[in-house]
């Protein structure tokens, strides 16, 4: 026997059956992670049923893994923060408000809210008006490497939101808006939490799941979806908090403009 041709035929046979079976894992995870036409058909008239309008086309029809994610707070502390923002010379009010030469700025929970004064105005120019405004948010401690940006204007008046994301997804209550008005920054306010660490992926509830447990939220009737994003939330987001655990929602806009988050942790 040619041993040699054995062993040539032996490992070929070998790397074949590799082959085969991780094309059988592959199409077998894809059937996993798909969700069916009929079931996002079903879950369509099941809405439908209880006068809530979806078109098929805004419902995902994958499944979906995402890791939990721990974030700290750019605030660690208000008075801190304030003489960061404002200088040593500051003014406690009530209400969490602080005041200086350099301008006013006002905390409620995880947000703050800082109107310069006019002869601190931070001056941006219109070709760099994102970068720059970025540049300034990261002096205050805030990570914008990973987020989202949406820009409007009106007259000449610049609104620039960012969104906090974590591998793309945004963090729905985790927003700072800048305004500019004729090149000068005249406000930032907001919540940032800057992402430390991530898990590993769990597998999340499938949409068709979410949009079910839709008929158990308190909300007008007729009602018509808009729109279906995934992303995370900060749990708590009305009290201050250093630190938290990012959680997986689905979040689902009405017609009307009413945003619902729904839990997107499948039970364990």
């Amino acid at each position: 026997m040619n041993w040699s041709r054995a062993k040539t035929i032996l490992i070929f046979l070998f790397l074949c059956t590799a082959i085969f079976q991780f094309t059988v894992l592959s199409t077998s995870d894809k059937k996993a992670n798909k969700i069916s036409t009929d079931i996002i058909t079903s879950t369509v008239e099941i809405l439908k049923a209880n006068n809530i309008t979806v078109n098929e086309k805004l419902i995902p029809s994958k499944n979906y893994s995402l890791p939990l994610a721990t974030a700290d707070n750019a605030i660690t502390d208000y008075n801190e923060f304030a003489k960061f923002v404002l200088g040593e010379s500051i003014t406690p009010n009530e209400n969490n408000e602080f005041t200086s030469a350099l301008g006013f700025i006002r905390f409620y929970a995880n947000r703050f809210n800082y109107t310069p004064s006019e002869t601190n105005f931070l001056l941006l120019k219109a070709d760099s008006l994102s970068k720059d405004c970025e540049e300034y948010l990261n002096t205050l401690g805030l990570d914008t490497s990973d987020s989202s940006e949406n820009q409007s204007k009106t007259g000449n008046q610049t609104e620039i939101i960012l969104t906090n994301t974590v591998d793309g997804y945004p963090i729905f209550n985790s927003q700072i808006k800048v305004t500019v008005n004729d090149g000068k920054l005249t406000n930032s306010q907001g919540t940032w939490f800057n992402v430390v660490d991530k898990d590993s992926p769990v597998k999340l509830k499938s949409i068709t799941s979410v949009l079910i447990d839709l008929l158990k939220e308190n909300i007008q009737k007729p009602a018509t979806i808009a729109d279906i994003k995934l992303g995370y939330t900060i749990p708590e987001s009305n009290v201050f908090q250093k630190s938290v655990i990012l959680i997986p929602v689905w979040q689902i806009t009405l017609e009307d403009g009413n945003k619902i988050t729904i839990d997107a942790r499948s039970p364990q």
